[in-house]
């Protein structure tokens, strides 16, 4: 089987839409908790707590060009959970995502994500205060 950007925004909103059901059963058990989640472009941008690994970014840019206001929505979610801004930038998603005047590569740190002996995406950390 090859990867294909179909096959990536499967895998992508899978892996999305398990962690939006953490996120609302998270809440659901421990009511005080701030566990939430929010449609952004074809993704989701999901914090499950600081410093959870679930808490990121994922799905983003497979229907076309992320604007700079879905990237700035993205940054002001997190900021107001007090937590860090990571987005999983799949390989397949529309680049637009990375060339925003948002992005700039003095500002991020990149994890490359394996899978299978490959690359296929990339968790980007933002180190915006």
């Amino acid at each position: 089987m090859f990867a294909t950007q179909e096959l990536a925004f499967l895998t992508e909103n899978a892996e999305a839409l398990n962690q939006v059901e953490y996120a609302k059963t998270h809440l659901r058990i421990f009511v005080n908790s701030n566990s939430t989640y929010k449609k952004i472009n074809s993704g989701y941008a999901i914090f499950a707590g600081v410093g959870s690994p679930l808490t990121q970014s994922i799905g983003l840019g497979f229907n076309g060009q992320v604007t700079e206001r879905e990237i700035k929505n993205i940054e002001l979610f997190y900021k107001n959970l007090n937590s860090p801004v990571y987005i999983e930038v799949s390989h397949f998603a529309d680049m637009s995502l990375t060339q925003t005047e948002n992005f700039s590569t003095t500002d991020m740190t990149v994890y490359p994500l394996l899978f299978g002996g490959g690359t296929i995406s990339t968790l980007i950390n933002r180190n915006r205060k």
